[in-house]
């Protein structure tokens, strides 16, 4: 099978039959965003690892890691990432370059980026500052198995994906 292309489906009309014995476009479209997912799971787009120095007399490693928000579900706003497969035994963040990234189109269809960066949080106008939490970007955890970051529900919306770049040891 091969991912799914076709735009998703809308509803042309209405049936009085029960839902079990009906195949809607909500269940088309889940479908195809489930088959998509498995796709996505291996889209990440990698930087290679590369060695950048020494840390405390041990070889010090980087790599980026692209996911684009199609990739990404969230469990109470959290997206977990696992690292394991780095063989890291200590982890650093990159805090300048890793980011949410919104790619807009401008008035002449110039392409306009915008960076939320980690530990971050924006406002879109005063009466958002009681909604910290909704607006925010922050690392949770991070360890050598996982990486897990917070991204508030109107963040959310406002990105197409996230480039988490690590440094680590491995010795």
């Amino acid at each position: 099978m091969a991912r799914i292309t076709f735009e998703d489906k809308e509803a042309t009309k209405t049936s009085t039959k029960p839902k079990k014995n009906l195949i809607t476009h909500e269940d088309i479209n889940e479908i195809k965003a489930s088959v998509n997912a498995i796709y996505d799971i291996n889209d990440f787009e990698v930087d290679k690892e590369v060695e950048i120095g020494t840390y405390l007399g041990k070889k010090l490693y980087k790599k980026t890691i692209k996911i684009n928000k199609s990739q990404i579900s969230f469990a109470n706003n959290l997206l977990t990432f696992d690292i394991t497969s780095l063989g890291a035994k200590e982890v650093f963040i990159d805090f300048t370059h890793t980011y949410l990234l919104n790619v807009i189109q401008g008035e002449n269809d110039e392409q306009i980026k915008t960076h939320y960066t980690v530990n971050s949080s924006i406002f879109p106008n005063s009466n958002t500052y009681g909604n910290f939490l909704k607006y925010s970007f922050n690392i949770y955890n991070c360890d050598c198995e996982v990486v897990e970051i917070y991204i508030g529900t109107e963040l959310q919306t406002l990105f197409k994906s996230l480039y988490l770049t690590l440094e680590y040891t491995k010795d």
